[in-house]
């Protein structure tokens, strides 16, 4: 499309053959005919375009929102997740939960094997030991006398 047709196309759109156009764009037209099929090809666009317009603003009808939210809500399903939501289930389950805790906190308890040191075993010996050889006073001695209580251990 040529510069004189697209300058001046959207006024001639709006009404046809306006009297405000210039010359140049009437000429131009008659003469090309490459610019006579692209206005020819916009004008039937924009007649359809008309067409498709409303007549009038549409607004729903009153009360529309409302009844369309209330087929919503009636048509949803409940998810097993509501059953968590119910008072008398949450009652129940922390309930349950806390007479599991305190059931797994007895087992543990009772059944805590006890640990039994041997006089003989190394812990014994140098926990309990009150290890008058070690007075802290001379490091060359202690380190001597725990040197010989180690390599003289026995099972």
């Amino acid at each position: 499309m040529h510069r004189p047709i697209k300058d001046q196309l959207e006024s001639y759109l709006r009404d046809e053959g306006a009297p405000g156009l210039p010359s140049d764009f009437h000429a131009h037209l008659r003469d090309c005919a490459e610019c006579r099929r692209d206005v020819g090809q916009m004008k039937s666009l924009a007649l359809l375009l008309t067409m498709l317009r409303p007549d009038k603003d549409s607004e729903p009808a009153p009360g529309f929102y409302a009844r369309v939210m209330e087929r919503v809500d009636s048509r949803r399903t409940l998810s097993a997740w509501n059953a968590f939501l119910e008072p008398i289930f949450m009652k129940r389950l922390v309930l349950t939960c806390l007479v599991l805790v305190v059931m797994l906190a007895g087992y543990m308890v009772g059944t805590e094997p006890f640990e039994t040191v041997t006089v003989s075993s190394p812990e014994f010996i140098i926990a309990n030991d009150p290890a008058p050889q070690f007075g802290g006073l001379n490091p060359e001695h202690d380190r001597a006398t725990m040197l010989v209580t180690l390599a003289t251990y026995r099972d």
